[in-house]
């Protein structure tokens, strides 16, 4: 949570971790048209981000909600968090060369079996089998976020699941997808989602600041 609301604030609320009320409105893995537009302006440009508090009391630590349309979502950021936590045990179990995946959200973990780096494949976007790019990576992270997985069409827009804070609604970005590469997997995935709802202009001075030394493919 701390995680989240460090990237909220930096990108200046262009990352929401708590939009989760929005994101279930949407539900677009299950819906076929979009929610009426006065539901959506509810959570347009609200920075709920703000009105989540982390802290601690009586020695533990404690999260305060204070508006009721927000909800934690941690798709952003959660599955990159859980690869850096396996990377650790394993580290701590001896272990230097691997790959950690978990749903696409991956470290690469000391060099292969050959001795080099591992070779990371970024999906296409319109070919579940075919790859547009390939990064050499070792211990680095990597996150991909695009519009290809989980959406529905209607009336010949593609209303996927990725949020932009300011509509309340899918973005609709020039991109298929952007791919980020950096020093932990938290970071990758934060940035990747991200810089999908905002433009490159926006993104790239945001990331060198928070993540120094990232590296960014985008998909068109």
């Amino acid at each position: 949570l701390r995680g989240s609301l460090a990237w909220a604030e930096a990108s200046c609320g262009a990352f929401d971790p708590c939009l989760g009320v929005a994101v279930g409105l949407w539900d677009v893995t299950n819906r076929s048209t979009p929610p009426a537009v006065e539901q959506v302006h509810r959570y347009a440009g609200r920075d709920l981000f703000k009105s989540l508090e982390v802290g601690r009391s009586g020695g533990r630590d404690v999260v305060v909600f204070h508006d009721e349309d927000m909800g934690v979502d941690l798709g952003g950021i959660g599955k990159g968090y859980g690869v850096d936590r396996a990377v650790a045990v394993l580290q701590d179990w001896g272990i230097r060369n691997g790959l950690v995946n978990l749903g696409g959200d991956l470290y690469a973990m000391g060099v292969s079996e050959d001795g080099d780096p591992w070779k990371v494949g970024i999906q296409s976007p319109d070919d579940p089998q075919g790859l547009v790019a390939s990064l050499p990576m070792s211990n680095r992270g990597v996150a991909t976020s695009g519009d290809y997985q989980r959406y529905f069409e209607h009336q010949g827009r593609r209303y996927h699941h990725l949020l932009d804070p300011e509509t309340g609604a899918p973005s609709r970005p020039e991109i298929r997808s952007v791919t980020v590469a950096a020093a932990d997997c938290m970071a990758a995935d934060a940035a990747a989602t991200f810089a999908f709802v905002s433009s490159v202009a926006e993104a790239e001075p945001i990331m060198d600041r928070v993540a120094p030394g990232s590296e960014v493919v985008y998909t068109v």
